[in-house]
């Protein structure tokens, strides 16, 4: 007979597991709390009991967590079966990487949080630049728990899960209710301290439009009808005057024939709705985005720095082959600086993939924009929830640079997120029938901004700070441990 302990540990390895893996703040904040008291406690009050194989039980757990985080990656639609490989790669490295640092004999909570925050970070610089699925993203559930990130980005949430649910796991009860009374605390007051002290900018009318075009949808429908489509949308809002007007990455496809100019379209619709367009299009070997302006003829340009692997740029030379058979046959170039588009209200752009990356958003809020603007397109990883994730870290770096958010997709979110991470519209990806959302979303928003601290110093202090507490928590222990030596 088994004995019951054992059916026990069995039984919450499964349900902090699927509590874990499930944990997303799209989901609620229900689902998010769950996840951290049900599958990262549960899974530290696990491993405390557990003295046999507790590697094995780790990396087992997390490639569970992982395979449903990352299930989006394994859409082979358009990648075809390779895509599948790598998505497997990034799984096991990610458990792997999660085994090694929690079945470590450390008692310390202070230690294991700080050393998974840098696995975390690190993952931007030595994994091919992949942002997705920090543990913090739990905390952006609701607005106040995720205000920390203003000053220490969103690693430091991951450092608060992991910190939070060791402590609990280990019935340190007290140090786990300061915890969490100071993240509640510090969100609270540092909301109506800046909604209180800033000053009520003038309204600003934007209009986000949403193609709702697959991939194979804009390669069969004519670029006149495309173009048709954008007017049609605009109008329906019965709007006469917009401020801003911002098309996705790449909203239309290159014109072969040379009969549409995308950019003089642009500046027809820039003249007949007095605004300011921000247009996503590939242009030679770059896919960039347009500034054009109402009253200026020239328009201003910015490329995409962060290229996506295989998509849009090339690692290794010896899969140009393999891609082919695939269609992926050009790849672009990268951009190499952060632009400010100067008009009304100054305004860094970035695009798709680009969202992940904070210390690159900060660039343009350094340079002096007062909106980050993102154009996407989600649609290459179509019926998974890549849309949500991108979207997820849209909301973050809102608050880590103190700013609005504008997002126009093709397919995806198109949203408006304020400073502080709270959606004030947004258009889904698909509506109640599953059918692809298209037309335009509007908002009037006061457009303020504030200084972040993270905006100044981006990582550099989460990641000195917990190199510091490892730093000093290893030397404590070499200390005492030859003290008892001698």
């Amino acid at each position: 007979m088994v004995p019951k302990a054992s059916l026990l540990r069995v039984g919450l390895f499964f349900v902090s597991l699927v509590s874990a893996a499930f944990g997303a703040p799209d989901r609620g904040i229900k689902v998010c709390l769950a996840a951290i008291f049900i599958g990262y406690v549960g899974l530290f009050y696990l491993l405390k009991s557990v003295r046999k194989h507790r590697f094995f039980l780790a990396f087992l757990w997390a490639i569970g967590v992982y395979s449903v985080q990352l299930g989006w990656l394994s859409t082979t639609n358009y990648h075809g079966i390779g895509i599948v490989f790598v998505y497997v790669v990034i799984v096991i490295f990610f458990a792997l990487q999660f085994a090694s640092v929690f079945t470590l004999s450390i008692q310390s909570g202070l230690a294991l949080a700080s050393l998974w925050t840098l696995v975390e970070w690190s993952r931007l610089y030595y994994f091919c630049g992949f942002p997705f699925s920090p543990v913090g993203l739990l905390l952006t559930a609701t607005p106040v728990t995720m205000q920390i990130a203003s000053i220490f980005g969103v690693y430091a949430l991951s450092f608060f899960v992991i910190y939070l649910s060791f402590e609990l796991a280990y019935l340190r009860i007290k140090t786990s209710l300061i915890t969490g009374f100071f993240l509640i605390l510090f969100g609270i007051f540092h909301m109506q301290f800046w909604e209180k002290s800033n000053k009520k900018e003038p309204f600003y009318k934007v209009a986000l439009v949403q193609t709702g075009l697959t991939v194979e949808e804009k390669e069969e429908i004519s670029l006149e009808e495309q173009w048709n489509r954008v007017f049609s949308f605009l109008a329906a809002t019965q709007e006469k005057q917009f401020d801003l007007i911002v098309l996705p990455e790449v909203a239309f496809m290159n014109d072969k024939t040379e009969s549409i100019s995308h950019i003089e379209l642009s500046k027809k619709l820039a003249k007949l709705y007095n605004s300011e367009i921000v247009i996503g299009l590939i242009e030679k070997d770059f896919n960039a985005a347009f500034h054009i302006s109402p009253d200026r003829q020239e328009c201003m340009r910015y490329e995409k720095r962060v290229l996506v692997p295989l998509a849009e740029y090339l690692p290794f030379k010896g899969l140009k082959n393999f891609l082919e058979p695939y269609g992926i046959t050009s790849f672009f170039s990268p951009g190499e600086t952060a632009k400010v588009f100067s008009g009304k209200i100054p305004i860094a752009p970035s695009i798709c993939y680009e969202e992940g990356f904070a210390h690159l958003i900060c660039q343009g809020r350094r340079a002096g924009a007062t909106i980050l603007v993102n154009l996407s397109n989600d649609g290459w990883f179509p019926s998974s929830r890549l849309h949500e994730e991108h979207f997820n870290l849209g909301r973050v770096r809102s608050i880590e640079n103190g700013a609005f958010v504008l997002r126009a997709c093709n397919t995806g979110i198109t949203s408006v997120i304020d400073p502080f991470g709270r959606v004030l519209a947004m258009l889904k990806e698909r509506d109640e029938r599953g059918n692809l959302n298209s037309g335009v979303q509007t908002a009037l928003i006061n457009c303020y901004s504030y200084p972040t601290i993270f905006i100044k110093f981006g990582n550099t202090i989460i990641v000195s700070f917990c190199s510091l507490c490892l730093l000093a928590i290893f030397l404590i222990k070499r200390k005492s441990s030859s003290r008892v030596l001698t």
